[in-house]
């Protein structure tokens, strides 16, 4: 059997984990599972009970898989929720104990490398300046590319859960939160903004699970095998569509995961917000993001 190798990414709103194998040409997947764990449910200062629980019985269930695959060889990564809360230690240790699952806390900007290294991978892009946003439940990273390469990141703590809980009260949102909401954007990602306009970025590559909620709600088709192209006017029908309608409203939209619904509205603010200030032409969705970086560190380095 070919060298086996495990992703655990256990972030604010999603935990995942992916097997995969060595082979010739890269990695081949064995495995992937999602859950909706919500760690971030809130805001940033404590892990609920029922989240806490959802985390738990995730490592456990994923503990298992790894046992199933014959896999020895891992690599399990904690970001903003468990960085953050006030009980974050208190679930690091008793994961270890219930698995013997050593977790990783990294920083925003070691997660914003990871996630870099796996979507180009996934685009090919290796001319001129985009854009790389991952939007998670804690914090949002942002990367700029130049011809491929890194050239600046930051990560900030404006999460879809702080969004919500500070934003969206009220269902469907209303134009006042809205308006709080894109103030408060203003003023967090001003350096992001200046940037776009310095370096005249009008491409923006979204990695995750936001981005894939709108791939999936277009139905688009990939335009190379890692990634999917969406048409700027396609995406402001989907934002304007979804921000009029409530919970029970959103659950009938096609390709609207139910776990999602919660938080969808706050993303889609976010993403027409940068996409606006920066006069984004061009969104593209990746495939891959922070596990696929991960792996792709992990093989270079074996």
């Amino acid at each position: 059997m070919r060298d086996r190798f495990a992703v655990l990414d256990l972030g604010s709103n999603t935990f995942h984990i992916l097997i995969v194998e060595a082979t010739e040409h890269g990695f081949k997947e064995i495995y992937r599972k999602r859950t909706y764990t919500k760690l971030g449910k809130g805001g940033s200062e404590r892990i609920v009970d029922e989240s806490y629980r959802a985390g738990i019985d995730s490592i456990i269930q994923f503990k298992e898989q790894m046992s199933i695959h014959n896999v020895s060889n891992y690599k399990a990564i904690g970001t903003a929720a468990l960085r953050t809360s006030s009980n974050g230690a208190n679930f690091l240790a008793e994961a270890k104990e219930k698995t013997g699952i050593h977790i990783e806390l990294i920083d925003g900007k070691t997660e914003a490398s990871y996630i870099a290294s796996g979507v180009v991978q996934a685009t090919e892009i290796n001319k001129g300046h985009q854009w790389i946003m991952d939007i998670g439940g804690g914090s949002v990273e942002f990367i700029l590319l130049a011809d491929g390469e890194a050239i600046w990141m930051e990560s900030y703590k404006i999460g879809l859960g702080i969004l919500k809980a500070r934003f969206h009260k009220n269902d469907p949102i209303t134009s006042t939160e809205l308006e709080a909401l894109e103030a408060f954007l203003e003023a967090e990602l001003t350096t992001v903004i200046h940037k776009s306009q310095e370096y005249q970025v009008h491409t923006l590559i979204g990695a995750s699970g936001s981005f894939e909620v709108v791939q999936h709600m277009l139905h688009l088709k990939h335009w190379n095998t890692g990634s999917f192209r969406c048409h700027v006017l396609d995406f402001h029908k989907v934002k304007e569509q979804i921000l009029r309608l409530d919970s029970s409203e959103r659950l009938d939209v096609d390709g609207l995961p139910p776990e999602r619904v919660d938080l969808i509205v706050v993303a889609l603010k976010l993403m027409d917000f940068v996409m606006t200030k920066s006069r984004i032409e061009q969104l593209i969705i990746s495939d891959y993001a922070l596990k696929e970086g991960v792996i792709r560190e992990h093989y270079k380095n074996f």
